[in-house]
């Protein structure tokens, strides 16, 4: 007879620090996922709810067609309490955009492409992305010490003929 011991499943689960990380849940005004805000503004149609998801009932669509190179939107999570360690975050696209950066900001600092002891950008960068299927990536971070971060994504392309979806971002540290 064989013991197989085996630990429960609770403690085997990694934990995705992303709360509403699939975009089920949206806000009553339906502008944006609950958990997450818009960083421009008198633009909401920039980010809508899209009933094309990678799993799940909704995914985010983000239509928004820059004037010029330099031009992105902005998004981000609530607040993510994290501990030193590497995280691997994951996220699924689809149609036809670019990622400018995906940083992890401690709070009350500006998101953005550069690396700093407030800013730390996920490598490798995704840039431009043109698939037809749900695509996943992934990203490494790697947090030096315990703090309040903010997960943002930039984007600066994606149009109303093909949109530019993201769904499932899960944050896991390794």
């Amino acid at each position: 007879m064989a013991i197989v011991a085996s630990a429960p499943i609770y403690l085997l689960a990694q934990q995705n620090e992303i709360k509403n990380g699939d975009f089920e849940k949206w806000n009553s005004n339906q502008l944006m996922p609950s958990g997450w805000t818009n960083l421009f503004s008198g633009e909401e149609s920039v980010v809508q709810k899209s009933l094309d998801a990678q799993s799940g009932k909704n995914s985010l669509r983000i239509t928004f067609t820059p004037e010029n190179r330099g031009q992105n939107k902005k998004f981000r999570t609530s607040d993510i309490q994290l501990v030193a360690g590497v995280y691997t975050l994951t996220c699924y696209f689809k149609g036809k955009g670019e990622v400018r950066f995906i940083s992890l900001t401690k709070k009350g600092e500006t998101a953005s492409s550069k690396e700093s002891v407030h800013n730390i950008v996920g490598t490798p960068s995704i840039g431009k992305v043109d698939t037809a299927e749900w695509t996943a990536y992934k990203l490494k971070f790697e947090i030096t010490q315990k703090d309040l971060y903010q997960l943002t994504f930039a984007i600066n392309s994606g149009s109303v003929k093909v949109p530019f979806l993201l769904d499932n971002v899960s944050i896991i540290k390794d």
